[in-house]
């Protein structure tokens, strides 16, 4: 199988983030690229942090830290044997 790859932008003031493959819709002064998820880490990525964070705000080095986090945890159980 071959997942899409697409880039994660993060906002601290407008706690926002956006999955895209277009850098062209991002605006660059509110919005932080983080890395690249596919867009099942992504929604696992949202449920992660809605439980961790429920209604609390997420500061940029938290959302970098839990995504980096899921992406360890990821890259380590594709690379399982059979």
């Amino acid at each position: 199988m071959n997942y899409r790859y697409k880039s994660v932008y993060y906002s601290e003031d407008l706690q926002k983030v956006w999955r895209t493959n277009s850098t062209a819709d991002i605006d660059e002064i509110n919005y932080q690229y983080i890395g690249e998820l596919t867009m099942s880490e992504f929604d696992f990525l949202l449920e992660i942090l809605e439980d961790v964070f429920l209604n609390d705000d997420i500061s940029l080095e938290k959302f970098e830290y839990f995504l980096a986090e899921l992406r360890i945890f990821a890259d380590k159980m594709k690379q399982t044997e059979k």
